[in-house]
């Protein structure tokens, strides 16, 4: 949320591994194109509402999303 959204921002700048929590509760580790990190793409979105489109896998119940675009929600809507 949004009083987190700093300390998730600074986290995720420093290279720490990020996820997307989803409205019905699943988490997603977040990584990039080719599996690089996507912490640069996505820090200015922590504790923000966000649209997320790419690649979903799961390897021992550990689900990931590679990372295609991510866009805030409201910017989205707007269209």
């Amino acid at each position: 949320g949004a009083e987190h959204a700093k300390c998730a921002n600074a986290c995720i700048t420093k290279g720490i591994p990020a996820g997307f929590l989803t409205a019905d509760g699943t988490l997603y580790i977040i990584i990039g194109k080719d599996h690089n990190p996507a912490n640069a793409e996505i820090a200015a979105f922590a504790g923000k509402q966000s649209a997320i489109t790419g690649k979903v896998s799961e390897n021992n119940g550990v689900k990931a999303i590679e990372l295609i675009s991510i866009a805030d929600v409201k910017a989205e809507t707007k269209g």
